[in-house]
């Protein structure tokens, strides 16, 4: 099955040789492009969290309310202290 496949594509390489360099370079052309966006977002997500954790602090604690919510004096003075 995969012998006439290669014969075929083979074949047609040879008979347009132009066109099949260019569909290499296209491909790795996208896959290169794909890399460097993958590369390039990795550094930036990671400067995004280091800034975002420097403005607000890193949480130590999580104060949840009840079905009521949270009682503003409670958070006030917890906040003061």
């Amino acid at each position: 099955m995969i012998r006439p496949l290669i014969r075929l594509a083979s074949r047609h390489a040879l008979r347009r040789p132009v066109q099949s360099l260019l569909l290499v370079i296209g491909v790795a052309i996208g896959v290169a492009m794909i890399v460097a966006i993958d590369l390039a977002n990795k550094p930036a997500e990671r400067a995004f969290q280091l800034g975002t954790e420097t403005v607000t602090g890193k949480a130590t604690h999580q104060i949840t309310g009840g079905p009521g919510g949270l009682d503003q004096a409670v958070y006030t003075r917890l906040r003061r202290d």
